[in-house]
């Protein structure tokens, strides 16, 4: 797997990948902070047991690896990712939005998204569609995935992009779950954060 960026996103994705692939064999971590990538790759290797090591490149994180997850902050002007970095069968994940070329996304065979929404915003998959090379009626909504409506991989060399911009109901879905929680372990602190809202 090739992790790209030593941030909080970057925590999330390994804990995510830690807990649902336990045949890793290499974890390739690159960050242009070399000294903030080898304090968080020590602190991750304990806190998810993968076997996360520091590279010196993007390029060398990513050639063969069968999993990418990037966790940057670029605009889409400074994408990185060459398609031909990417290894046939390989899933990769837009995680922070605009990390891969146009020509990357286009060499996947499929690609799968969680929501419309993204294709009218200056994103990678919404300046692919701006520029003509990218239709969003030929992607796949990860929902029709999930509920066998759509396919998932059909082959071990099919190369997927899965792009989850995030949709607002989410943050709901998952604020709310916290707040149950909360409110059942008698745990957190009630705010008040206005006595009457100044737009009504």
């Amino acid at each position: 797997a090739a992790l790209l960026g030593a941030g909080v996103m970057g925590r999330a994705q390994a804990m995510a990948i830690a807990s649902e692939l336990d045949n890793l064999k290499d974890v390739r971590l690159y960050d242009i902070y070399r000294d903030k990538a080898e304090a968080w790759a020590e602190e991750m290797i304990e806190i998810t047991g993968l076997p996360i090591r520091v590279v010196d490149s993007s390029e060398e994180a990513i050639r063969d690896a069968d999993l990418v997850a990037p966790t940057t902050l670029v605009s889409v002007r400074d994408s990185y990712i060459l398609a031909d970095w990417i290894k046939p069968g390989a899933l990769l994940t837009n995680i922070s939005d605009n990390d891969y070329t146009f020509g990357a996304v286009q060499k996947c065979d499929k690609i799968v998204i969680d929501g419309m929404k993204q294709f009218g915003i200056p994103v990678t998959l919404g300046k692919m569609k701006e520029a003509g090379l990218l239709n969003p009626d030929d992607t796949f909504r990860i929902g029709a995935v999930v509920n066998g409506n759509a396919p998932g991989r059909e082959r071990d060399d099919e190369t997927i992009f899965f792009s989850a911009l995030g949709m607002g109901i989410h943050d709901l879905m998952v604020g709310n779950m916290v707040y149950l929680r909360a409110k059942e372990k008698g745990i957190g602190t009630p705010l008040k954060l206005w006595e009457t809202p100044y737009w009504v």
